[in-house]
């Protein structure tokens, strides 16, 4: 959940503002987004990597391809 905090934590602050709260709930409510935009960070980073290896593979594919001198499409 750490590796997906970049990701995903300045959305949650669009969403969920401390607004009205004493120390403890603002506290209560910065931790929220941490864990919710942590999540959210999760996901998309899991979608990117699975986007870079389609990439990367799709890039061997076509060396290979390259120094066979097969001509795909």
């Amino acid at each position: 959940m750490f590796v997906g905090i970049p990701f995903g934590v300045h959305k949650m602050f669009l969403w969920i503002i401390p607004k009205g709260f004493d120390i403890g709930g603002t506290v209560g409510v910065f931790v929220f987004n941490l864990l919710i935009g942590g999540v959210i960070g999760g996901v998309i980073l899991t979608g990117r990597l699975v986007l870079a290896a389609f990439y990367l593979a799709k890039a061997v594919a076509a060396g290979i391809c390259r120094l066979a001198k097969i001509r795909t499409v």
